[in-house]
């Protein structure tokens, strides 16, 4: 998704404008898709029996890695010390 610009917001008469409204629209689905971030790690997290207190290491996905934007609220919200892109998500506890 990141780089694209839905067809409803494009502006049928000025060349790469995007109507009105548009980037908070944008903005929100990508607030939208940290949030389904952070729900993944965290669901991870306890089924890999991780205490509440336990600090991780977390690989995204690459075709998340627009969301590193967001790194400290992610880091935050799931207890990462690091948060690098590789090819899956994945995450290691931490020692």
């Amino acid at each position: 998704m990141s780089g694209s610009t839905p067809a409803s917001c494009r502006s049928p008469h000025s060349a790469g404008r995007t109507r009105p409204g548009c980037e908070a629209a944008d903005a929100l689905r990508q607030e939208a898709r940290v949030l389904d971030l952070i729900h993944q790690v965290n669901t991870r997290r306890r089924d890999a029996g991780l205490d509440i207190t336990d600090r991780i290491f977390l690989t995204l996905p690459g075709a998340d890695s627009d969301l590193l934007e967001h790194q400290d609220w992610i880091a935050a919200e799931t207890l990462a010390r690091s948060i690098t892109v590789g090819d899956t998500l994945s995450l290691i506890k931490a020692t």
